[in-house]
């Protein structure tokens, strides 16, 4: 019977040590948002357990923060003191508050980058996105003129590609630029009115709250696939305000405006659920993404045509617990399928992939990476083309360009028109050599992407061909 009762105890108590460590708590598996209400930060964990007060006494009496981020890896969090228009910082036990930007504008945002020692945010008086070191040096205006005739307000930064994005308060629609400041664009003309925007740890997707449509967003990084997420997000006459995207379990979170607490959903749309019925007006809500560094280098990848077949080759480097490659193929360069499987191969820097039998036509590449780990990341997008049964009238060489290209057609060409995958022309000429082989320069003015070449043909024909800018 002692043998029996011993065993249940036993088992028991492995069941809740198997359980604890399932659902073990980190800095990472947490909710943040600012309190303007209680003038704190404050965090809970992601299961509904746990919540605390992070910092206390954010700024003066009578106010509260707004912009908020969390820097996990110093166990630092920013926000803006919404009287003194400051940005401050504390340590995550509170001790450590001090002002660590005396005049930044006022942000709507932060966004940090702990690997890359920076944080960024959008200062609407000054009509710009800034940046700053994280010991306080290197102050810089990254986007200039972000919005004219307003500023920018909710905003998200994609290390990974390199890219701001940011919503122009004053035409209502969602910009975005290479964090060198070019290559400026439209990227959603119709966004609605957002307070917050988020993407996905491997910076694929765009999530925003559209207070307008009350309604949380949705689209690829690539401009397609936009969808509504949760409809009917907040209280009727309301909308989403401040959202956080939890890929772990597959949430959303968003403070409804109107009954003032934060709702959760499902990706899928289901679920919808009052998360916290009492979190005060969260202007800014955060779920820290963990990101893990691939182990491994990506040194060249290009795509070649020979005999109609595309040859795609690659070198790498300093590879370290690698698993395989995975070579994605799209015919327009937003869509992509897996056509091949490679494995790693210790001590082998170069990789080639014949891809027999496409038939003609332009086709665009990419790489996934996967590590041992299930961690993975994508290579550039390239391009090749195949042009074996029948001639074209228009075709550009070498794509991918860089900055020179040739446009080979036999009309007479009368405007050229170079637009993004969002249906914005950024660049346009009107050639002085009409047909033949027609010179093209992009230089640095467009930025690097996939992009659609339109000619348009004295007698009002056009014909269209995609192209890679590099």
């Amino acid at each position: 019977m002692v043998t029996k009762y011993f065993k249940t105890y036993y088992f028991l108590s492995l069941l809740l040590l198997i359980s604890h460590a399932i659902y073990a708590q980190t800095d990472y598996t947490k909710l943040y948002w600012s309190d303007y209400d209680a003038n704190s930060i404050e965090r809970i964990n992601l299961d509904g357990s746990g919540r605390e007060t992070l910092i206390s006494n954010t700024g003066a009496a009578g106010s509260g923060p707004t912009s908020l981020e969390v820097d996990v890896p110093n166990k630092k969090v920013y926000w803006l003191d919404n009287t003194s228009t400051q940005i401050k910082r504390a340590n995550f036990d509170g001790t450590g508050a001090e002002v660590f930007i005396t005049n930044p504008g006022y942000a709507f945002a932060l966004y940090v980058d702990p690997a890359g020692g920076k944080l960024y945010w959008p200062d609407y008086d000054a009509n710009s996105i800034e940046s700053i070191n994280l010991d306080g040096s290197g102050r810089q205006t990254v986007i200039s003129n972000a919005a004219p005739g307003g500023g920018p307000v909710a905003f998200t930064v994609d290390k990974t590609h390199g890219k701001v994005y940011w919503l122009d308060d004053h035409t209502v629609q969602i910009k975005r630029a290479n964090l060198d400041g070019t290559g400026s664009e439209v990227f959603i003309t119709n966004p609605g009115y957002t307070y917050q925007m988020t993407l996905n740890t491997a910076a694929t997707e765009l999530y925003w709250s559209d207070y307008d449509a009350n309604s949380i967003e949705q689209i690829n990084v690539d401009g397609s696939g936009r969808h509504t997420v949760v409809s009917d997000a907040a209280d009727p006459g309301s909308g989403p305000f401040a959202i956080a995207l939890d890929e772990t379990n597959n949430k959303i979170f968003w403070l409804d405006n109107f009954a003032v607490n934060i709702k959760s959903a499902n990706l899928d749309g289901t679920g919808k659920q009052v998360f916290i019925s009492n979190p005060g007006f969260a202007n800014n809500m955060i779920i820290p993404k963990q990101s893990t560094p691939l182990p491994i280098h990506l040194i060249s990848f290009t795509g070649n045509t020979s005999h109609c077949t595309p040859s795609i080759e690659w070198t790498t480097a300093d590879a370290v617990n690698f698993n395989k490659f995975e070579l994605q193929r799209s015919k327009d360069g937003s869509s992509f399928a897996t056509i091949a499987n490679l494995p790693y191969v210790q001590d082998k820097n170069s990789y080639q992939y014949l891809d027999k039998g496409t038939g003609n036509g332009n086709l665009f590449y990419r790489l996934k990476m996967d590590d041992i780990d299930g961690h993975s990341t994508y290579s550039s997008i390239i391009s090749a083309r195949v042009d074996c049964a029948t001639p074209t009238a228009l075709s550009v060489y070498p794509n991918p360009v860089k900055a020179n290209a040739y446009l080979a057609t036999d009309k007479m060409i009368r405007q050229i028109d170079l637009i993004s995958m969002s249906g914005q022309v950024v660049w346009s000429c009107v050639p002085a050599q009409q047909t033949g082989t027609i010179p093209l320069t992009f230089g640095k003015t467009v930025a690097k992407g996939v992009y659609i070449l339109k000619a348009t043909a004295t007698d009002g024909t056009t014909r269209q061909v995609s192209i890679v800018k590099e």
